[in-house]
């Protein structure tokens, strides 16, 4: 993973995989948090609302090369609901989801839009694997 120090485009991170003799495999990622929301995993997405018209115009632009993805962390208000901390480890108890909105359709004069993210995209280890395996097998995310 690559910060990206600045948001000029309004991306937060840069997930790269090598591949030697190869060109590699990165995706772009755009990290939200809410502490409003919490997804029912008997409905097929939970619905996030930006703030900002302009942060999701980043995400919808169709993109040939590298891909762009929101990640959005779903949260308690209170952080010692989901985070606990000791010398050997860092744990975090909620689940980060996955959307890819290149395409996605936002409707004129909207300044804050909301999109749909599917409760079966979690974003966790094998996420990635998987994003980066269809990216590498041309594949649509």
């Amino acid at each position: 993973m690559e910060p990206v120090s600045r948001d000029t485009y309004g991306m937060d991170l840069l997930i790269v995989r090598p591949r030697p003799g190869e060109e590699e495999l990165s995706f772009y990622v755009q990290l939200k948090n809410t502490t409003t929301v919490a997804p029912d995993i008997a409905k097929p997405h939970f619905s996030y609302q930006f703030k900002h018209r302009t942060h999701l115009e980043h995400l919808t632009v169709a993109r040939e090369s590298v891909k762009a993805l929101l990640i959005v962390m779903v949260t308690d208000p209170d952080q010692s609901q989901w985070t606990t901390g000791g010398h050997e480890a860092l744990s975090i108890v909620k689940s980060c989801y996955w959307a890819n909105l290149e395409g996605h359709v936002i409707g004129d004069g909207v300044k804050s839009p909301t999109v749909h993210v599917p409760i079966a995209n979690r974003f966790d280890a094998p996420a990635i694997l998987d994003l980066l395996a269809r990216l590498e097998a041309k594949q649509p995310l």
